[in-house]
Formats: C-alpha cells, sequence, structure tokens
C-alpha cells in the first residue's frame, strides 16, 4: 500500500513538472531590443512622395539577437533593418518608408521579430497626406439655371474610418450601408492598404464609399 502511494505521488509530481515545462517552452519572453521609441509622426506629407524614418534600437539582453524580419502592414511601407547579429550593448536600426497614394490621416504598422523566441514588437508610423493643389473637389454644383435642365445628381464624397479593435469589414458596411453583405464595396475602395477583406487592424484609416443608389 505504501509503495502504491509513493507511485502516485511520483506519477503526480511527473506531470505537474512536464506541464510546467511545457508551459515555459511555450511562453514568449518579452524582446531582448530595446528601441528608443516605437512610434513616429510624419505630420504633413505630400501624396506619392515617400517618406522614411529610422528607428533605433539596443540589444539590452545579455545574449547576441538577430532580426528575422519585418513586416510592414501594407503594400505601401518598405522596410530596411540591421540584418548582423547584434551583441548585448549594440544598438541596430529600423527603417520605413512610406509611399502615400491617398489623401488622409493614417496609421501603419511594422512588426519586428527575432531569433530569440521574443515576443514580436510593433513600430508604429503616421501622419497625413495632403491633397495637392488644384486637385480639390468642389463642395457643392450649382443648380441648373436652364429651363427644362435635369438636375446633376452629386455623388455625396467618400468618408474615412479609424479601424477601432474588434471592427471588421462586414460590421463596417452594416454600421454605414445598414447591410453587412456590402463588405466588399469597402474593400475594393482600400485594396492598396487591405489585401484579406477577412483582416483589417486598429488604427488603419479606410475609405468609406459613398452607398450605392437603390434601384427603383
Amino acid at each position: 500500500m505504501k509503495a502504491l502511494k509513493i507511485s502516485l505521488f511520483a506519477a503526480v509530481a511527473f506531470f505537474i513538472s512536464a506541464g510546467a515545462v511545457a508551459q515555459e517552452a511555450t511562453e514568449q519572453k518579452p524582446m531582448g531590443l530595446t528601441f528608443k521609441e516605437d512610434t513616429h509622426s510624419f505630420g504633413d506629407i505630400e501624396k506619392d512622395k515617400p517618406v522614411s524614418y529610422e528607428f533605433t534600437f539596443t540589444n539590452t539582453s545579455d545574449h547576441a539577437i538577430t532580426i528575422n524580419g519585418v513586416k510592414p502592414s501594407c503594400g505601401c511601407t518598405a522596410t530596411n533593418y540591421t540584418k548582423t547579429e547584434v551583441k548585448p550593448g549594440e544598438t541596430g536600426t529600423v527603417t520605413a518608408t512610406y509611399n502615400a497614394h491617398n489623401p488622409g490621416q493614417f496609421t501603419k504598422t511594422l512588426t519586428v521579430s527575432t531569433n530569440d523566441n521574443a515576443q514580436p514588437k510593433t513600430l508604429y508610423i503616421k501622419g497625413k497626406v495632403n491633397t495637392p493643389e488644384g486637385s480639390a473637389v468642389p463642395a457643392a454644383v450649382a443648380a441648373p439655371t436652364a429651363k427644362n435642365a435635369k438636375p446633376v445628381n452629386v455623388k455625396p464624397a467618400t468618408i474615412t474610418h479609424t479601424v477601432a479593435k474588434g471592427e471588421s469589414l462586414s460590421l463596417l458596411a452594416g454600421k454605414y450601408y445598414g447591410d453587412n453583405k456590402k463588405y466588399d464595396i469597402i474593400y475594393q475602395a482600400n485594396r492598396d492598404i487591405i489585401s484579406d477583406a477577412k483582416i483589417i487592424e486598429p488604427g488603419q484609416v479606410i475609405k468609406i464609399p459613398a452607398a450605392p443608389a437603390k434601384a427603383k
């Protein structure tokens, strides 16, 4: 009986120990690269004129670290980074180059991953793209004065929406169009920054086209 109790105790201890080891193996530790700042604002910039910013970091860990990659949130952002091994105390850089194609506010992300199984680091760039002079759309169109002239249908201007946590294109379609199934209208208008209609990220500034006219 005593031997049975010892065996049961040993088995329980083994499973507890194995679970702790497995949990430790799957948990990601904080990144050993400390960035001087994780957000940069370009302020007002011009459309189709690339701007760049260099994020700097220091290896504050006790071991050498190599950046595996830097993934931007859209194809309009190019990246460059220190590709050699960074030893403790040494510094490196991650450079983001943004080429704006659409006017309005923007927020983009860069996800930095390393070779030491640490939690990825997210960097942010933001700003406002100005509309080039002479390309602004008139605020209103004067009503026709000729007798029996047909009224001019002025299409409502496209608005922008900053994505909040938990939002999706179908949810926004329901909010702005009253129909979740019309999410493709928003997706097609934002193909330059959204690669998958099922995935949008908090902070993204997307265009919401005017609701299509209902058939009479």
